[in-house]
């Protein structure tokens, strides 16, 4: 007779293969989830392989030990941002948490894509752990992708290298490539590979917004969330063109050298890479750093441009934003110190070149109007949670209800407050949708209860509903449940109905209809009036 030890017994329980070799887990919860971490996705991109497309790893025979996830890719800024792995350059690993080994490949899939601005954060982080969704029926992935200067820099020399004249976007290749991994492999876990739905917050949503925009993705998820942003809009208006990101690349190469190479550049440390082009929050980083820009490959067009045409992915989507999305982006809000200041500095902002200035300068007063310092500051920050986050989220939704034919669109409101949570603020949703309850940084003047309670719960239990429901059946309603969800309405332009996900969830009017539609007339073929490159006025 054959004794198997213990871990034998595990190995040979969980044991899945992948495209790439055979792995396992000794990572179990209490509740029958299988959690796999650290699956190689890609080759480390290291060495020759900085500032190149993702290529396959190298396969293996023996089983792999994904119990435990090692590495996350680096970044200059980690603020609360502290994820129990170490940063790496060979970072391009993805998570697996499953109940369903045995189910032949048939529960739906849920591909979690992390924000951070494209500068920070992980797959890995404690908040963003997958266990709850799995105990709903769900096989739930989540993956790094390269950050920053590794994973958008932009270069004529690294364009000219590359098999697709290519560069700028090596982080949305990674999650692309990822994405390629999950439809190869995920039935062996238990996922349906033709019921994808690809979701994220900030950063996260701001990409899938962009890969729904991409010739690329075609077919790798089947529906789509996008919380709190779509198309990496800003006040600075849209993402970099071509020309932009690349000088912006060669400015930062000639820190280390007037005319340095791509082979120059590869030979550096990467901690020196990392902190020679640093982030803070304070800054736009699509502005003032490394991030998504217009590359002609990944990204041929501004992605409003695209949905406005009728030519992004046609899936069922569900998007919306918080009631205070200017919380971490109030620094850089146009100058508030008084009604005056303000006023001025926001008649100059849309003042722009080719619009019916006297116009566009009426109707933002209208919509961002300032008598007090008081008034002042808050139109200042309503300005820039619209341009950073909700207006074009907002935006996406709209027009996606007006292009996608029968496919449906669905609209949130987070706007839920309580002692652990007195203010929706900017990606707060996200504790409660994983209760996972890891504070975001604290706002001033407020008092925070780190103990969540039993509507904290609650509140995150309805959203979980909601967005598996909607993983299964492209419906949030669907299956019904015994939580006694309200109805949430198909979004259109005409009926303009969301749901509001507060202290009461319930179906209500977009109230921010009209200033959201004032925005999107300043648009020129989708794209942001370009004086708001410099207009800013701090």
């Amino acid at each position: 007779m054959v004794v198997f030890t213990a871990a034998q017994s595990i190995m040979s329980t969980t044991l899945v293969s992948t495209q790439y070799g055979p792995v396992y887990t000794e990572n179990v919860t209490d509740s029958g989830v299988y959690v796999y971490k650290g699956i190689p996705f890609a080759a480390p991109p290291v060495g020759d392989l900085r500032w190149r497309s993702p290529v396959a790893p190298t396969s293996w025979t023996n089983p792999f030990n994904a119990s435990e996830a090692l590495n996350h890719c680096y970044f200059a800024f980690s603020g609360p941002f502290t994820p129990p792995s170490t940063p790496s350059e060979d970072c391009l690993y993805l998570n697996v948490w499953t109940n369903a080994l045995s189910n032949n490949g048939s529960l739906p899939v849920m591909v979690w894509v992390h924000g951070g601005g494209f500068e920070t954060d992980s797959a890995t982080s404690y908040r963003y752990d997958g266990k709850l969704f799995a105990e709903q029926e769900v096989v739930f992935v989540s993956f790094n992708y390269r950050l920053g200067n590794l994973g958008f820099l932009a270069r004529p020399d690294l364009d000219v290298e590359d098999p697709d004249k290519n560069s700028g976007n090596f982080g949305l290749q990674d999650m692309i490539y990822a994405l390629n991994w999950v439809k190869n492999n995920i039935a062996n876990f238990g996922g349906d590979p033709n019921n994808v739905l690809a979701f994220g917050e900030s950063a996260g949503g701001h990409a899938l917004g962009l890969l729904m925009a991409s010739p690329l993705v075609r077919g790798l998820f089947d529906k789509v969330i996008m919380e709190s942003g779509t198309w990496w809009d800003s006040e600075h208006g849209s993402l970099a063109t071509f020309d932009e990101s690349r000088r912006r690349g060669v400015v930062w190469g000639d820190l280390f050298g007037v005319g340095s190479t791509a082979d120059d550049l590869r030979a550096l440390p990467v901690e020196l890479v990392v902190k020679s082009s640093p982030w803070i929050p304070l800054t736009d980083p699509g502005f003032t750093t490394f991030a998504p820009s217009i590359d002609n490959y990944v990204i041929p067009q501004a992605p409003a441009t695209a949905f406005a045409a009728g030519e992004q992915m046609q899936v069922p989507m569900l998007a919306g934003w918080n009631a205070r999305e200017d919380t971490i982006f109030q620094s850089r809000a146009l100058g508030h110190m008084t009604a005056v200041t303000f006023n001025a500095n926001r008649d100059k902002f849309f003042t722009i070149p080719n619009e019916n200035t006297t116009n566009t300068i009426i109707e933002g007063a209208k919509y961002y109007a300032a008598d007090s310092p008081t008034t002042a500051e808050s139109a200042a920050y309503l300005l820039v949670a619209d341009l950073v986050i909700a207006q074009q989220t907002w935006e996406a939704a709209y027009l996606h209800s007006q292009t996608s034919g029968s496919l449906p669109t669905y609209v949130y409101h987070f706007t839920y407050t309580s002692a652990y949570n007195p203010i929706a603020g900017h990606s707060t949703e996200l504790e409660f949708l994983f209760r996972t309850f890891y504070p975001e940084p604290e706002v001033d003047g407020l008092t925070y209860s780190n103990i969540p309670d039993a509507n904290d719960y609650a509140i995150g239990e309805k959203m979980m509903t909601y967005w598996t429901n909607f993983a299964k059946t492209s419906n949030p309603n669907l299956p019904v449940s015994d939580l006694d969800l309200p109805e949430w309405p198909l979004y259109n332009g005409t009926a303009n109905l969301l749901l509001e996900l507060g202290n009461i969830v319930q179906a209500v009017e977009n109230t921010e209809f009209e200033r959201f539609r004032f925005i999107q007339s300043l648009r020129d073929n989708g794209v942001l009036p370009s004086s708001w490159r410099t207009v800013l006025v701090r």
